[in-house]
């Protein structure tokens, strides 16, 4: 006798264009289109969870030209593991796929273990976070929403509805830009204002930061500080820190109709 369970997983697809002038290394307008087409599997069930978005993406017009960006274009992403590659570029094009996310994640109770590639999501500013210490910022990036996510294992203990203390660990790889990075972080909401403790290492520097968010009056405040220092007694630089602000920037994003299947397991 055979009893089945039903879980769903899901198929998801987005397509989107990005059209956009800008300056070259030479100080000239030029314009370039970008166009990214994503497939995103997931499946989440009482413990089990688990993500995989996968890209191509095509890149043409006047940047692609520009000598500067190419040799930018060229260089390795700052992650742990190579899940790019190029499939095609000529003097205006260039072509490649990648494994944007890749995680799996296993819940008990209070706590949650996700491993893989995955969006770490610390600080509160909308566009450069200082306490935002796992996700590097690319020099070709052109969205500032696309993060490019970090290879790690991240730990989470959600003790009540807002809190929760959260431990990152990610391991290094000098060559491709990206070092070993381990970071602690509590938040939590305290008499309406958002606030998030961090400290830890990241390569050959200790960290130490602060995020809080709230209301001042009728307007929202944001403020994040950031410390970092060499050594025991290496010398430290000043606070980095930055005020909340949003910009952004038109594009045309269209999602694909979601295909789900249901994958029906049983045991004898």
């Amino acid at each position: 006798m055979w009893v089945g369970s039903a879980a769903a997983v899901e198929l998801t697809g987005q397509y989107t264009n990005l059209a956009f002038q800008t300056k070259n290394s030479s100080q000239r307008e030029v314009v370039t289109d970008l166009q990214r087409l994503r497939l995103t599997l997931a499946d989440e069930r009482e413990a089990w969870s688990y993500q995989f978005s996968y890209d191509h993406e095509l890149l043409y017009g006047g940047l692609v030209r520009d000598p500067v960006f190419r040799t930018q274009l060229n260089t390795p992403d700052p992650t742990w593991a190579d899940l790019s590659a190029v499939l095609g570029r000529d003097r205006s094009s260039y072509w490649r796929h990648t494994l944007y996310r890749g995680w799996i994640a296993y819940r008990a109770g209070d706590w949650q273990l996700t491993l893989g590639r995955q969006r770490i999501a610390w600080g509160s500013g909308r566009i450069w976070n200082p306490t935002d210490r796992f996700n590097p910022v690319q020099p070709t990036a052109l969205e500032q929403e696309q993060k490019l996510g970090v290879d790690a294992a991240d730990l989470t203990w959600r003790y009540s509805g807002f809190g929760a203390v959260q431990l990152v660990a990610a391991p290094g790889r000098a060559s491709y830009g990206t070092s070993r990075k381990m970071a602690l972080r509590w938040h939590d909401t305290l008499g309406g204002v958002d606030m998030a403790l961090l400290g830890g290492r990241i390569g050959d520097e200790n960290v130490a930061g602060l995020d809080m968010t709230g209301n001042v009056g009728d307007a929202g405040a944001r403020l994040e500080l950031m410390q970092s220092w060499q050594g025991p007694r290496g010398s430290s630089p000043p606070v980095s820190t930055t005020p909340g602000r949003q910009t952004g920037c038109r594009t045309v994003s269209i999602s694909l109709p979601s295909i789900s299947t249901t994958v029906r397991r049983g045991s004898a």
